[in-house]
């Protein structure tokens, strides 16, 4: 929060001083002292706290305010105040953000590999900032993060099985990331972490062209290894070269500023 001093001068808290304490029907209502009056203007409390402390109305501590200090300081102390809540809420907000799943294991798995994991704050024109419920950043790098949880066979004769992205994978997320991190949930299945470069999924799902936005591809995903016999035809990507693939991610000097 900020200092008195910030504000005023020393002779102008010298003429609050006076003015408060020549006042004698103000100093007989309240139950603080000026030096307390003036710990409390610099704390984060609300009017409403102070009154009560006080022993007057919210109202009359704002109008003492006021008159002691002068509306400017006032409305600097009440802005400082806002900006302080909005940074304990988007704290509260990120550390929710991290310990709910799939964040919650991802990062996990990345702390575990010595990365650096954040999470990603949206800055809105007219609205507040908010916390990105399907993104991290990893040593720097801006990673969309799906989970499946859904088993699926193609085929009665498949003997892999294969768990699909609910809603697939669209070029837009392709352009604008730097990974796609997929996180298996799949019942009866060990869990597990794929960081799949964007680059590898460009080459192999989206065809170089026009940009087309809605374009989405979906993502079959193994979730044993096929038998060296079986004579299915190999996936697009091998997931399993890319489970927790960190190295993919090293340490950037910047991180990028998503929108």
């Amino acid at each position: 929060m900020l200092q008195l001093t910030e504000l005023l001068s020393p002779e102008a808290i010298q003429a609050a001083r006076q003015k408060f304490e020549g006042d004698v029907h103000q100093r007989r209502k309240m139950l603080c002292s000026f030096d307390e009056l003036c710990r409390f203007f610099e704390s984060s409390a609300d009017f409403g706290s102070i009154a009560r402390v006080s022993g007057v109305t919210r109202q009359a501590i704002g109008h003492t305010m006021r008159s002691l200090f002068g509306e400017e300081a006032v409305r600097r102390r009440t802005d400082a105040r806002r900006e302080e809540a909005a940074k304990a809420r988007m704290e509260r907000a990120q550390v929710e953000r991290l310990s709910s799943e799939p964040l919650a294991f991802v990062a996990d798995r990345a702390w575990s590999a010595g990365c650096e994991v954040s999470t990603v704050v949206c800055h809105h024109e007219n609205a507040p900032d908010t916390v990105a419920f399907r993104h991290l950043l990893i040593n720097g790098h801006f990673c969309n993060v799906q989970q499946v949880v859904r088993r699926f066979w193609p085929d009665k004769k498949n003997a892999v099985g294969y768990t699909v992205v609910p809603a697939g994978i669209s070029r837009r997320t392709v352009e604008e990331v730097d990974a796609v991190l997929i996180c298996t949930s799949v019942e009866r299945e060990p869990r597990r972490v794929y960081v799949i470069p964007t680059a590898v999924l460009r080459a192999t799902h989206f065809r170089p062209g026009a940009f087309q936005p809605r374009e989405y591809k979906t993502l079959y995903i193994p979730l044993r290894k096929r038998p060296e016999w079986s004579k299915q035809n190999s996936p697009r990507i091998d997931f399993w070269e890319y489970e927790d693939a960190w190295h993919l991610l090293p340490k950037k000097e910047t991180s990028p500023a998503p929108s």
